[in-house]
């Protein structure tokens, strides 16, 4: 009888530990993958919730409404038509033509999901209709603005392809990313056009990087000491294919990026890739903006974060900022000459304190650096979809650069979050 009391407790025991670890599971399910959960489109939980609430709005981070809804239940978007097309691949629209952009991806803030119990019993109680969250999104909107009209400008006037990021390679913040072609959230009819408008080439869009691998070769070169003197291509001929395809997976190549505030395809880095028939690697400009932020940052790649705070119909604070660290890739030690590396490789015609490189890829045409200083964290990954010569990107760079070396006396901007 003693030993059937001691097996039972032993079951129960199992039990409660199955049980407990599928409350623990369950709980962190929830936080990595719940944003994916309420995004997807047949997700009938949402789609009802949706005819009941109204939903919160989306500011940029200096407080400017991106999006609200109004009396009459209609969502509405900034004025101007220039900043709707740069921001709805961020944002999105109402009948979610773009994936996983905040209006479908953060609709468990927008819709009112996280309200507590309290809060709900407060609205039936006052019997108004039910608000959802305020969302503020660490993006600029006169950056992302200037941004788009920057690649715009360096693209085919008759079909602009391409795709931009600027992130604080300090904190992680996305400070503006941009996708063309664009559409105007007002007029899905733009949806027709050619070049996949709703695709945000930003996070979906796979590219083979070429010049935009320097760090990643540069930090091959320099892990025994090896001077990165010359072009690109002639570093590459002193770099097994065995160290630079770990390298790559130091700084995130193969990983399976599962990113709380947005959905980034994955980077790839085939087997067996030699070093001068870099075609097969591919990888997203956000990824590619990681790897040189990574570079600035002392080594430490931080996860790119677009949510700055979430803020209830009463006031109350759901979310705020908090920097989250990704990995660290390398030393500070290898940080550094991998630093100096991109210096030597530097173009002409930037503002002081910007290291990066610039050049063709196939028929892409690429810049990616970085503002080194500690006051203007700022990480830049620029491609446009267009032959050319390495100015066809880098003239977009330098026009982007000028305009935020413009604005770093002013604080309202607070474009580095300063």
């Amino acid at each position: 009888m003693k030993r059937q009391r001691i097996r039972y407790k032993l079951l129960a025991l199992l039990v409660f530990a199955l049980f407990g670890g599928l409350v623990v599971y369950g709980g962190y399910t929830y936080l990595t993958n719940g944003s994916r959960w309420f995004a997807y489109s047949k997700n009938s939980r949402v789609s009802s919730q949706k005819q009941s609430v109204i939903a919160g709005d989306i500011l940029d981070r200096d407080g400017t409404v991106l999006a609200t809804t109004d009396a009459d239940g209609a969502r509405v978007y900034q004025a101007d038509e220039a900043a709707r097309r740069a921001m709805v691949h961020l944002l999105g629209d109402t009948a979610n033509h773009v994936a996983n952009a905040v209006e479908s991806f953060q609709s468990s803030y927008l819709y009112g999901f996280r309200a507590t119990l309290w809060e709900r019993i407060a609205d039936l109680r006052s019997g108004e209709a039910r608000r959802g969250d305020t969302v503020q999104l660490n993006v600029s909107a006169p950056l992302t603005t200037a941004l788009s009209e920057a690649l715009r400008q360096a693209c085919d006037p008759e079909d602009p392809r391409g795709a931009a990021v600027v992130m604080n390679w300090q904190t992680g913040e996305i400070l503006a990313a941009v996708s063309l072609p664009s559409f105007d959230p007002n007029d899905p009819q733009d949806l027709r056009g050619a070049g996949a408008p709703a695709l945000n080439r930003a996070v979906q869009g796979v590219y083979s990087p070429g010049p935009a691998l320097a760090p990643v070769i540069l930090a091959a070169l320099s892990e025994n000491g090896e001077s990165a003197g010359g072009t690109l291509g002639d570093m590459l001929g002193r770099v097994s294919a065995e160290r630079l395809r770990a390298w790559a997976e130091r700084f995130g190549f193969g990983d399976n990026f599962l990113f709380r505030d947005l959905v980034v395809l994955n980077s790839t880095y085939p087997a067996g890739t030699a070093p001068q028939e870099l075609s097969g690697v591919r990888a997203t400009p956000v990824h590619l903006c990681m790897t040189a932020a990574a570079v600035a940052n002392g080594g430490l790649m931080m996860e790119p974060r677009l949510l700055l705070r979430v803020t209830g119909p009463g006031g109350a604070q759901r979310l705020s900022f908090t920097a989250a660290e990704y990995r660290w890739v390398m030393t500070p030690e290898e940080a550094a000459r991998v630093c100096e590396g991109l210096r030597a490789l530097t173009p002409a015609g930037l503002p002081d304190g910007v290291i990066g490189i610039a050049g063709p890829s196939g028929a892409d045409s690429w810049f990616l650096g970085c503002m080194t200083a500690d006051d203007m964290p700022l990480a830049l990954c620029l491609v446009a979809e267009q032959e050319g010569d390495r100015d066809t990107a880098l003239s977009a760079a330098r026009q982007i650069f000028a305009w935020m070396a413009e604005r770093e006396a002013a604080p309202a901007m607070d474009i580095a979050g300063k």
